[in-house]
């Protein structure tokens, strides 16, 4: 990766925006669009030469970064596992209250501790995300608030691309001495730091990240949509999960209401992930202060709604604990085994298995981001598994635009059984 042509022809774009901060108003501008191809914005007008333009790749979180170095200079630690990142304190947290978990993916964590940070005048505002509806269909909204409710209605988990371009610009053109905390991706988190770091500080002081495992284009949203007989742009209310653990995907429209258990959608589709999100070494938000995510735990199901949270530093221990003090959620301990445990297939494919894919795709000739560290690299590779995903993924996006895809996939399609012996592993 050299530049931001490379980022975007390599299909490495996340339809993130971080790429228009233009810090020059004098010189070109980065301008993106979207790409039906991508299903996503991309950067579709800028000038290689431009310093808005090497702004925008220096920041870019497709094309790569030092993940473990980078922790390093965010001073988080002290505790190091290759599968987890920098950490100061593993903790299993619940009882964080209905309020918080009425909307939720999972215990309702991530919004109470940005609404501690602001009840403790730590950060004057949240950075959030919602979607919003209207003749273009479902799209997203990252904004800034410290109204509760409007917090609240952030909740659920958001598999697919977040345009962060107007907030940017609303950041860096009405500049004030407000204070936020960010939650995201952990791609989101590396570009923003990367961009605090050497561009533009936006007062982001804290982070708060989810674990992930990647999303989708808006072209997968659009299909579960329509495909259970609801125009996209007649939706008013659109969620992929929430509603408790493990939640439900649901949609509604003024004539219709659907509600489908999470994850039995997930693969429903002929969509896969983001090619970047495949090629991605983060499992849990390493660069984030607080990372968040599900207890897959046997020991936790059927319990009140549980979320593993993984300090990374002495600060956000100190701020969690408190919390355990005044707002009554309890905050128990949890091994790295368990944690690993509780993730295992994301980290697997992400840490374990990454050096094969790196390898076949360079062997195919196929761009890939800038990745030296944060994954096994001694480890024994599989290149004909990592041959059969790759393969299958895009039988399987032959399949959909086709309009075939249910053949192999829906449950009663009279190719499942086949296709699914072929490409079991091809969901990662």
């Amino acid at each position: 990766m050299k530049d931001l042509k490379d980022v975007v022809e390599g299909g490495l774009c996340l339809g993130c925006g971080l790429c228009t901060i233009n810090p020059d108003k004098r010189d070109t501008a980065v301008k993106i669009d979207y790409k039906n191809n991508c299903g996503h914005i991309v950067p579709v007008d800028f000038d290689l030469l431009s310093p808005n333009t090497k702004a925008g790749f220096e920041i870019c979180p497709g094309k790569g970064y030092d993940i473990n170095s980078r922790a390093k200079d965010y001073e988080l630690g002290p505790y190091f596992h290759l599968d987890l990142g920098h950490y100061d304190q593993l903790a299993v947290v619940s009882g964080v209250g209905s309020l918080y978990q009425k909307n939720a993916s999972s215990s309702g964590i991530m919004i109470a501790i940005a609404q501690y940070l602001i009840e403790r005048k730590l950060v004057d505002k949240a950075i959030v995300t919602k979607f919003t509806y209207g003749d273009r269909g479902v799209q997203t909204k990252t904004y800034a608030s410290n109204n509760l409710v409007e917090l609240l209605d952030s909740q659920g988990s958001k598999y697919c691309p977040v345009d962060l371009s107007e907030l940017i610009e609303d950041l860096k053109t009405n500049r004030s001495n407000e204070s936020y905390v960010f939650i995201g991706t952990p791609c989101q988190i590396a570009g923003l730091r990367k961009m605090q770091d050497s561009v533009c500080d936006l007062n982001i002081k804290y982070f708060i990240g989810n674990f992930c495992g990647g999303f989708k284009s808006f072209n997968n949203l659009r299909r579960l949509i329509s495909m259970h007989g609801i125009k996209p742009q007649n939706v008013d209310f659109f969620r992929f999960r929430g509603g408790g653990q493990p939640g439900s995907m649901e949609i509604r429209s003024e004539a219709k209401k659907v509600n489908v258990a999470y994850p039995e959608y997930v693969k429903t589709t002929g969509y896969s992930k983001l090619k970047r999100c495949h090629l991605c070494v983060d499992a849990t938000a390493e660069l984030a202060d607080f990372a968040c995510g599900d207890a897959w735990l046997k020991e936790y199901e059927g319990k009140e709604p549980t979320s593993i949270v993984m300090t990374r530093n002495n600060h956000a221990t100190e701020i969690l604990n408190n919390m355990e003090r005044e707002k009554g959620i309890t905050v128990g301990n949890i091994s790295e085994e368990n944690v690993i445990k509780s993730q295992k297939g994301n980290i697997s494919t992400k840490k374990y298995r990454q050096r094969g894919r790196m390898k076949l795709y360079n062997i195919l000739g196929i761009k890939t981001p800038f990745l030296k560290e944060g994954f096994h690299i001694n480890n024994k590779i599989n290149l004909k598994l990592e041959l059969n995903v790759l393969f299958g993924h895009k039988v399987k996006f032959i399949a959909e635009k086709l309009g075939v895809f249910k053949l192999f996939y829906y449950r009663k399609g009279i190719l499942r059984k086949i296709m699914f012996r072929i490409f079991k592993d091809n969901y990662n």
